[in-house]
């Protein structure tokens, strides 16, 4: 039981850093987009699955979702 506790909080970790890289991307594409003329779908659907996967990270989180939580998870993830 304790592998399970102990993969769930690393796998939320994993979706909080992923959602929010691809959240961070999204910007440098919606620009890239914007500047050559063209609707940025590709950043919106970026965004989108970032903020889902964020949701989801939180969802199954055991602990409070909080804005500091990020930076540590990153320290988590990236630390290893």
């Amino acid at each position: 039981m304790a592998d399970t506790y102990y993969w769930v909080i690393h796998m939320s970790d994993l979706l909080i850093v992923l959602g929010t890289v691809m959240c961070i991307l999204s910007i440098p594409a919606a620009i890239i987009a914007l500047a050559s003329t063209r609707p940025p779908r590709g950043a919106a659907i970026l965004l989108v699955f970032g903020i889902a996967i964020l949701a989801l990270g939180a969802f199954i989180s055991h602990r409070p979702f909080l804005l500091t939580e990020v930076p540590a998870a990153f320290n988590r993830v990236l630390g290893r």
